[in-house]
């Protein structure tokens, strides 16, 4: 325990650098303790790019330790009034479906929630001798919760959420040109806002969120922001691209175009991820996103609760996207022939995650995925609130392509004893019945 307890604190005074991690994981495994694997799966999954041929199979083992001993390795942590370990669906976890579970970062659970700034200071003693806390963040943030983040200097990644932000303090956080995660989602920003906010440096800055704000991309020039082209993860979502009042349908098309076609020449060196969900975005937009050659990179697309139709999923297979793995369509207007249209096109062979939720789709669109050899390698397919009925799964229970399958969301459709017990038998322990998921 002493030796435990000696390679915990070097790494609590070396928190960026991976090789006391790793000697502690070393440590373990000759113990047979899982963590050691576990820490080391992590930290080489921190260290590949999303597109490396090695990194899909590290992210396996990560879920699948982490489902066998998450549990008992929670229990270790403190018991703390007003704070939850992990718990919220961070950027960086860098996984579709990961809402509600703790976040572990590199073999540990670096984000901490805060429900107010009154939990972080009564327990902010015991956080300090945990002393691993890199992504702290608050359910009700205020001026003093976003002061005490301020000085910070251990901080790698911040969640700002719903307080509006004072973006020109960025420039004076103590951890700042360690920063690492950014996210200003609902922070009621303007453009003014993220002008202020551009003309920070940002060095280290991987994972952006400006989701659900009040920005016009058409009025604001991202180009000029330089620590934009080296993010990795990217959302946008829930702004908009031009102006929707008091124009002509023909104009806000010239104008949103015009702004989309701006934001994706910008050089972007690794970007791995982007988010555009609810935006307004049709086909030409879609056309605009496959025509990118700064997204080749791609391995999550996110363009859910948009106006995507089947025209959209066609202009989609036109694009060059060698490694994209989660693609990210709930509440569109994709019925049968789009969903058709998808599981036709070979330039979909390498989807590992499938997210179709709340979409016009029948037995006919299910019966396509069943049946595509070009989604044989789905992990993960999400399908509630869709129109399908027996038909549907009836042709999932006799799939002869989808073996991979971990996770199948079929929402709260009516199924007989029979039926169910047939589906779960075709695939064991990956049925989820949510159907707001």
């Amino acid at each position: 325990m002493d030796h435990e307890q000696s390679i915990l604190t070097e790494i609590k005074h070396n928190l960026d650098d991976d090789a006391p991690r790793l000697i502690l994981a070393d440590w373990y495994s000759e113990s047979n303790d899982p963590r050691g694997d576990f820490i080391r799966t992590q930290c080489q999954m921190a260290s590949l790019d999303w597109d490396d041929p090695g990194y899909e199979a590290l992210q396996t083992l990560n879920e699948t330790l982490l489902a066998k001993h998450r549990a008992k390795w929670l229990k270790a942590l403190p018991k703390l009034a007003g704070v939850a370990w992990g718990t919220h669906d961070l950027a960086a976890s860098r996984s579709l479906w990961w809402a509600g579970r703790t976040y572990f970062r590199r073999g540990f659970v670096e984000l901490v929630t805060y429900q107010d700034y009154a939990a972080y200071r009564k327990n902010a003693q015991a956080i300090a001798e945990y002393g691993l806390v890199t992504h702290p963040q608050f359910l009700n943030m205020n001026a003093q919760a976003f002061e005490a983040l301020k000085r910070e200097p251990a901080m790698r990644g911040m969640s700002h959420r719903i307080w509006e932000a004072n973006t020109e303090s960025f420039a004076h956080f103590a951890c700042r040109e360690k920063l690492q995660s950014l996210t200003l989602e609902e922070c009621s920003l303007h453009n003014a806002g993220l002008s202020r906010l551009m003309e920070i440096e940002f060095p280290a800055l991987q994972v952006l969120d400006l989701a659900y704000n009040r920005l016009l991309f058409s009025e604001i020039d991202l180009t000029q922001w330089k620590s934009l082209a080296k993010v990795q993860w990217l959302s946008l979502g829930g702004n908009d691209f031009a102006e929707r009042f008091q124009q002509s349908d023909q104009r806000i098309a010239d104008i949103g175009l015009a702004a989309i076609r701006r934001l994706l020449s910008i050089p972007f060196q690794n970007l791995f991820a982007l988010r555009l969900h609810s935006s307004e975005l049709s086909a030409p937009y879609v056309s605009e996103i496959a025509a990118a050659p700064s997204l080749n990179r791609l391995t999550e697309l996110d363009l859910s609760w948009n106006d995507l139709s089947g025209e959209s999923i066609r202009e989609l297979a036109k694009g060059k996207f060698p490694a994209l793995r989660h693609l990210h369509l709930g509440t569109n207007s994709l019925s049968d022939p789009a969903v058709i249209s998808l599981a036709e096109e070979p330039s979909f062979h390498t989807l590992r995650r499938l997210n179709l939720r709340d979409n016009p789709i029948g037995d006919a669109g299910i019966e396509a995925i069943a049946q595509s050899p070009y989604l044989s390698n789905l992990t993960h397919l999400n399908i509630p609130m869709l129109n399908f009925g027996q038909g549907g799964i009836n042709a999932l229970i006799h799939s002869t392509t989808l073996n991979s399958i971990r996770y199948l969301n079929i929402g709260d459709i009516e199924l007989n004893v029979k039926t169910l017990n047939d589906l779960q038998r075709r695939y064991p322990r990956a049925i989820v019945r949510k159907p707001y998921h």
